[in-house]
C-alpha cells in the first residue's frame, strides 16, 4: 500500500517514517503543484471550486452546495470501476429519496468486489498504456535530435 502526500512538515518526521514501516506501508512524497504527480486531488479540487463559485455567484449558501455536490459525486459511477464511490466503500448504494434494494448475498458482494477490481485494473492498464505511448514519442524524438546533432559536431571537428 502506498500513502501520496505533499511532503507537508508532519509528515517529514523520523516517527512518521518508522510508524509506515511498522504499519506496512510506503510513503511516497510527491511534488506540491506538479499535476501528474497528484491529479486525483486537482481534478476534484476543480469542481469543489467552481460549485462555491456558482453557489457564490447564486447567491446561494456555499456549504448547503458543496453537499449536493459531494452527495452527486458519491453516487455517481466512477468509469474505472463502474460503481460509485460511495458503493464501492460501504458496500451499498446511497440512500436517496428514491427506492433501496439491498443485496442479499455474500457470495453477490464478493462477485461484485471482484468485477470492481477487474474493471479498474483494465481501466488503469489502459490509461497507463496510453501516457507511455504519449510519453514515449516526445522522448524519442527528442533523444533522436540530440544524437544526430552529436553525430555533427564529430564530423565536423574530425574533418
Amino acid at each position: 500500500m502506498e500513502y501520496q502526500e505533499d511532503n507537508g512538515p508532519p509528515f517529514n518526521a523520523v516517527e512518521f517514517a518508522n510508524f509506515a514501516a511498522e504499519q506496512g506501508f510506503e510513503h511516497h512524497k510527491i511534488t506540491l503543484l506538479h499535476p501528474r504527480a497528484n491529479d486525483e486531488a486537482d481534478a476534484f479540487m476543480k469542481v469543489l471550486n467552481k460549485t462555491e463559485q456558482i453557489a457564490k455567484l447564486q447567491n446561494k449558501d456555499s456549504a448547503i452546495a458543496v453537499q449536493e455536490m459531494l452527495v452527486g459525486y458519491r453516487s455517481t459511477p466512477h468509469p474505472a470501476t463502474g460503481v460509485s464511490p460511495y458503493e464501492a466503500l460501504m458496500k451499498r448504494r446511497v440512500r436517496t429519496k428514491l427506492g433501496y434494494i439491498p443485496r442479499t448475498n455474500d457470495d453477490e458482494e464478493i462477485t461484485h468486489d471482484r468485477k470492481m477490481n477487474e474493471r479498474d485494473k483494465c481501466y488503469k492498464d489502459k490509461i497507463k498504456h496510453q501516457a507511455e505511448n504519449r510519453k514515449g514519442k516526445q522522448f524519442q524524438d527528442w533523444r533522436l535530435r540530440i544524437v544526430g546533432a552529436k553525430q555533427k559536431r564529430q564530423m565536423v571537428n574530425s574533418i
